[in-house]
């Protein structure tokens, strides 16, 4: 089965010098019991903190999809889709994360898939970004993001298969969002 693991955060100007008010998302967190053997093929673990919710650490997690991923939730760009890789590990693919409301660097193409691994092996990819806060423009404003996905295929799911992984590969797209 796949896990992946979708750490993020959201926030304006209002708070980007305040760091006490804004904390940081562990690089990988726990993952939650139980899981539900056979009910999918994909383990999707979800932890955010954002400003509009007062960085309140919100988690949920369960049997996903990318596409149910993608529409589940509208304040995330869903831009990395997970698949099996044919030696059963997992690879990882990224798009351009909201189009035209980017304002900071991003790879003009990227290979698909960007990263793949196998079996029991950790994929990460980092990213983050300052974007238009409306699809126009009108409004002036700035919004800003870090995302950290990790996947692994593995046949035994446990809390700490991504606190405690040693075998991580990953990509790292951050850029200069300030």
């Amino acid at each position: 089965m796949i896990v992946v693991q979708h750490l993020w955060s959201h926030w304006t100007k209002a708070s980007r010098a305040a760091a006490a008010g804004r904390p940081r998302l562990p690089d990988a967190a726990p993952l939650p019991e139980p899981w539900d053997e056979g009910a999918g093929r994909c383990w999707l673990h979800d932890l955010r903190r954002l400003e509009r919710e007062g960085f309140e650490t919100r988690e949920t997690a369960g049997w996903s999809t990318p596409d149910d991923w993608a529409h589940a939730e509208p304040m995330h760009p869903a831009n990395i889709v997970w698949r099996e890789s044919p030696d059963g590990g997992v690879a990882l693919s990224a798009t351009r994360p909201w189009g035209s409301m980017l304002r900071t660097a991003w790879p003009a193409v990227l290979p698909s898939p960007l990263l793949s691994v196998g079996p029991e092996r950790v994929a990460r990819i980092i990213w983050n970004g300052r974007f238009m806060s409306s699809a126009g423009g009108s409004d002036g404003s700035y919004f800003y993001a870090e995302h950290t996905v990790l996947a692994v295929s593995t046949a035994r799911p446990r809390p700490e298969l991504f606190t405690a992984a040693t075998d991580i590969r990953t990509v790292d797209l951050r850029t200069r969002i300030y």
